[in-house]
């Protein structure tokens, strides 16, 4: 056996249309679906049904006993307006074996019906209860069956229903749980379902007596005409009160229909007003946020215009000095070109001077023609006074080197030769002190040429090596120094051919 449970607004419609066999208000009704789907829109159930919308129970353990032990969840967003006079829980119990395989799902007749109204009490009695929110109801009539308990008695059922609040509940109803619920009270469910019980038992019944009545009604016809003006009038009225009935029900039902179609445009309208009061929030968002953008775009625009200012005039300031040392760089590089035009020019006059020494040394050194070998020289037979005139330019030569700063003589060990004559041994030494300073100063002015020479050649590499770079834009060490040069390069030592001649006395 397997139940059918579904919540209908107004159960006394749905009655009608079980008794006009109305395939929608029977078993469970079927919408026939071709693969592939074209729109999802086929899967939408309507929310407002006259029929409700059935949900369909496992198979019970046990055919003396059935046990289902199944929930259904009826969903709404309505809450107390759910709970009215006319709506009301309708469980209807099919057998199992009137659905074969070959058979469609539109089941012909219920083996019972179980009609539970849902009224306003039921809803407040389910809130103000604890933990839940739940009712249990035990011994539930089926009504309209042939069905018989072991005892012989009309069979019922229990079952536990829960109010849920949330679309995400913490506890649902389990077997033990549902046994702490409050229990609904037999005499109010008996006073509630008794009127309900009975108009429905006669409402199937009623077909069925239709004939039966007829030929009673044709055999009483005679005996009854004196009160027939009475009948007539209490048929009448019963028409009347039936119209008023039907337009009753009628109204209602359109009621229910414009209360529905009312809650679902107030549910659309409510969804538009959110949709748009989104809209609203999240263009205001978004405009708040491109504002703030702009604005932080803005002083970022300055920040660099600011940097880019402060950059440019820190360039000038440090292309100031380099633009000053590059011009003192070119300054001391003609400075150098014209020092080294000198340079050459003093050689070619020493060379020319070391010449001209060399050819009087040569001509006093060199010995006469006619001079027969191991006979003394001419020079020591010279009187003491043509020796002196020869001591005395020798003398004045030497000074005449000793006023060039920077220019040095030869370096020529020559020592005068003194007639074995001379008796005068204190002018013999001073001679021989003279010449050995004159020897010391030549040594100390040709270190002093090289030491010149040697810092020259640095001054000028270093000279070229800053110009290269700073022509190749190099960074150069701020506290770089540049050395200026002297105003006068001491001349080179000339050079001799030959050694210096050491003459003993």
């Amino acid at each position: 056996m397997v139940v059918i449970a579904r919540v209908v607004p107004n159960w006394r419609e749905f009655k009608v249309s079980q008794m006009n066999q109305d395939p929608a208000s029977l078993g469970l009704p079927i919408t026939p679906l071709s693969f592939p789907i074209p729109s999802v829109i086929n899967f939408d159930v309507p929310q407002v049904t006259q029929n409700g919308c059935p949900q369909l129970s496992k198979p019970g353990e046990s055919p003396e006993l059935p046990l289902w032990n199944q929930s259904f969840l009826f969903q709404g967003r309505d809450g107390a307006t759910n709970f009215s006079e006319d709506t009301a829980l309708v469980l209807e119990y099919y057998p199992l074996t009137s659905m074969k395989a070959g058979e469609s799902w539109t089941l012909s007749k219920p083996l019972g019906v179980s009609m539970l109204p849902l009224k306003s009490h039921l809803y407040h009695k389910m809130l103000a209860g604890k933990g839940l929110n739940g009712l249990r109801v035990e011994k539930l009539p089926i009504t309209d069956t042939k069905l018989k308990t072991i005892t012989g008695e009309a069979p019922t059922v229990d079952l536990s229903f829960q109010l849920l609040s949330s679309e995400r509940p913490e506890n649902f109803l389990t077997p033990n749980n549902s046994k702490v619920l409050p229990i609904l009270h037999p005499q109010i469910l008996d006073e509630k379902l008794s009127s309900n019980r009975e108009s429905w038992s006669k409402a199937t019944v009623s077909p069925r007596r239709n004939s039966s009545t007829s030929t009673c009604q044709a055999e009483e016809e005679e005996p009854r005409r004196p009160l027939m003006s009475h009948e007539t009038e209490i048929n009448n009225y019963r028409r009347a009160m039936e119209t008023m009935a039907e337009d009753i029900l009628l109204l209602r039902k359109q009621a229910s229909v414009l209360k529905a179609e009312n809650r679902l445009l107030r549910s659309h309208l409510t969804q538009e007003e959110t949709e748009e009061e989104e809209d609203i929030a999240d263009q205001t968002q978004t405009l708040g946020s491109m504002q703030q953008k702009l604005l932080l775009s803005e002083l970022d625009m300055k920040k660099l215009k600011s940097k880019v200012q402060h950059l440019q005039n820190e360039l000038i300031r440090a292309q100031q000095p380099q633009a000053a040392l590059l011009k003192r760089h070119q300054d001391k590089l003609r400075k150098v070109t014209a020092l080294e035009e000198t340079v050459r020019h003093q050689e070619k006059v020493i060379e020319k001077m070391e010449r001209v020494l060399e050819d009087k040394l040569q001509e006093r050194n060199a010995p006469p023609p006619n001079r027969l070998p191991g006979k003394p020289s001419g020079g020591e037979n010279l009187p003491a006074d043509q020796y002196t005139a020869l001591l005395a330019e020798n003398s004045r030569l030497r000074a005449e080197l000793d006023k060039s700063h920077h220019q040095s003589a030869p370096n020529i060990q020559q020592q005068q030769a003194l007639p074995d004559h001379l008796d005068d041994t204190s002018d013999k030494f001073n001679l021989l002190a003279k010449l050995e300073r004159a020897q010391s100063r030549i040594l100390s002015l040709e270190r002093q040429l090289e030491d010149s020479a040697r810092r020259w050649g640095r001054e000028k590499q270093n000279l070229v090596t800053r110009l290269q770079e700073q022509e190749l834009g190099l960074a150069h060490p701020s506290d770089s120094t540049v050395t200026d040069l002297p105003g006068q390069i001491p001349q080179p030592t000339p050079k001799t051919t030959g050694k210096p001649q050491n003459q003993t006395p």
